[in-house]
């Protein structure tokens, strides 16, 4: 694709807007170099399953109820987007900035989350069963009602992180530092947890 073919801002919003995922991720392979910024964008039920947004700018993007499955956003910024509802399994975040996203009630079955900052992140509700969010910036993540079952959050920082109710099933803590994380009425069933970080619980 030559220079002169680079979408406009407003032709990159079109295609995702209309779904159109194969066109758009073949214009980011012709294109590396392309930046994309959508801060503050209306994605709000879109249908993007499989697409490339990696390294991409949703800083505040709306993304309620979007189906965005095995999705590429890592590196991506995603701080403080609505992404509450959506359909995240298998979604590729490595890396990302989600810091004070709300995520509740997303579905994020094996997703991985590893490297992530979701500093202040509303997770209450989410289902992330399997999903790997291992070395993550977890410090006051609210994960209440959240089903965790068989995830990996091995190293990462769960200061103040709130569990309550959460199910932690075979739920893998190693090396994690849970200073002041709120675990009440949560289900521990199999989880590992080193026994010097549960005292700090």
């Amino acid at each position: 694709m030559s220079d002169s073919s680079v979408p406009d801002g407003k032709k990159v919003l079109e295609l995702l807007k209309n779904g159109k995922v194969s066109v758009f991720n073949q214009i980011r392979k012709e294109n590396p170099r392309l930046k994309i910024d959508l801060t503050w964008e209306n994605l709000r039920e879109v249908k993007l399953e499989g697409i490339n947004l990696c390294g991409v700018i949703l800083y505040g993007a709306d993304l309620r109820w979007a189906n965005l499955s095995q999705a590429n956003l890592s590196e991506a910024n995603i701080s403080e987007a609505e992404l509450n509802g959506a359909i995240l399994n298998q979604a590729n975040f490595n890396g990302a900035n989600l810091s004070k996203a709300n995520l509740s009630g997303a579905q994020l079955n094996g997703a991985n989350l590893s490297r992530t900052n979701l500093q202040n992140a509303d997770l209450s509700s989410t289902n992330l069963n399997g999903a790997l969010l291992s070395d993550a910036n977890l410090v006051n993540v609210d994960f209440r009602r959240a089903n965790l079952k068989n995830a990996d959050l091995s190293r990462t920082n769960l200061r103040d992180a709130k569990f309550r109710r959460a199910i932690l099933e075979k739920t893998e803590f190693k090396g994690a530092d849970l200073t002041r994380a709120n675990m009440m009425g949560a289900h521990l069933d199999g989880a590992t947890i080193d026994e010097e970080n549960l005292s700090k619980v």
